[in-house]
């Protein structure tokens, strides 16, 4: 379903959309035909709602740009403030969906280039972010996407080598998701089969995996809370490291097979897995730290995300 959606009415919403959205800002003048961002809100919700491996902030940042075209052509807007709208509606659309709206401003400034900041898109997509928030949070709620009373750190030497430790196996492992992805979405672009089949085999795949390891489908934020709450009634420890795998595998067939979702939840969700599977290793060899299974969790979803946003 998604795959007829997409490829018959607008071929440029497949994907996470990010790129997308970039592309539109630098190479387009920020144009985004009308119809993208209802063609894209419709099948990402298909995707994801159906199991796909994927999340909602790509496919929100690519709707945000969209309307934020679409503002810009409604105003008659010049090229340049033009663009300006996609980047804020970037940025607002994630700082809404992340409950993050600091945040989301901040992103729609840097996720355009790989060394620079847009300087001039700060101040409005900090307003539009927070009144994107405002409105998302009235409706949904205040409470915080995750939460956790068993976070425990430590500033001694030791707490902070393993953290540099976690950093720099999310940096690798960052480096072999963004290849992955990349890699199988080549691969689907040169099947030669139809391209609106294309997404229905990579859901196939996903599927199968799904049957045997159900903690790879959908979006992933309640395996996360229950690591945060060392629930690991459903996830025994030593699944952990074969499920980072599997999550990498399963989002790059959900989306690099031209499937519509954000590749930014499964970030969390691998960074998550990866901190946790650390922790774990780290505490069979040192007993006696003081650093929380939550603190681990936590620190590998951001260092992880983090590695996406610069490769993005």
């Amino acid at each position: 379903m998604s795959g007829i959606i997409v490829y018959s009415l607008a071929p440029e919403a497949e994907g996470h959309g990010t790129d997308a959205a970039i592309d539109a800002f630098h190479n387009k003048r920020g144009e985004i035909r009308s119809r993208v961002p209802i063609v894209k809100l419709v099948a990402s919700a298909i995707t994801i709602g159906s199991g796909g491996s994927a999340g909602r902030e790509g496919p929100v940042a690519q709707i945000g740009a969209g309307f934020g075209s679409f503002l810009s052509k409604l105003l008659r807007l010049e090229p340049h403030d033009r663009r300006i709208a996609v980047a804020v509606g970037i940025g607002s659309g994630i700082g809404s969906i992340f409950k993050a709206p600091f945040g989301g401003g901040l992103l729609a400034t840097e996720i355009l280039y790989t060394n620079d900041f847009e300087v001039e898109v700060l101040f409005p997509a900090f307003v539009a972010s927070v009144v994107g928030y405002t409105i998302f949070g009235y409706v949904k709620g205040w409470t915080p996407i995750f939460s956790s009373t068993n976070i425990t750190t430590s500033q001694d030497l030791m707490s902070i080598l393993l953290y540099a430790v976690l950093g720099v196996t999310c940096g690798l492992v960052g480096i072999v998701y963004v290849k992955s992805f990349y890699g199988i979405r080549s691969l689907f672009e040169h099947l030669s089969v139809p391209n609106f089949i294309k997404p229905a085999i990579g859901g196939f795949i996903v599927g199968i995996i799904g049957i045997f390891f159900p903690q790879i489908l959908g979006m992933g934020y309640g395996w996360l809370q229950m690591l945060m709450n060392e629930n690991l009634i459903f996830i025994p420890v030593l699944m952990l490291p074969i499920l980072v795998g599997l999550k990498i595998l399963a989002t790059s067939l959900s989306i690099g097979s031209g499937g519509s979702g954000g590749v930014f939840a499964s970030a969390l969700v691998i960074g998550g897995f990866l901190g946790a599977t650390m922790w774990f290793t780290f505490k069979a060899i040192f007993p006696s730290i003081q650093v929380s299974l939550a603190s681990f969790v936590i620190v590998g979803m951001m260092a992880f995300l983090e590695e996406l946003v610069k490769y993005q």
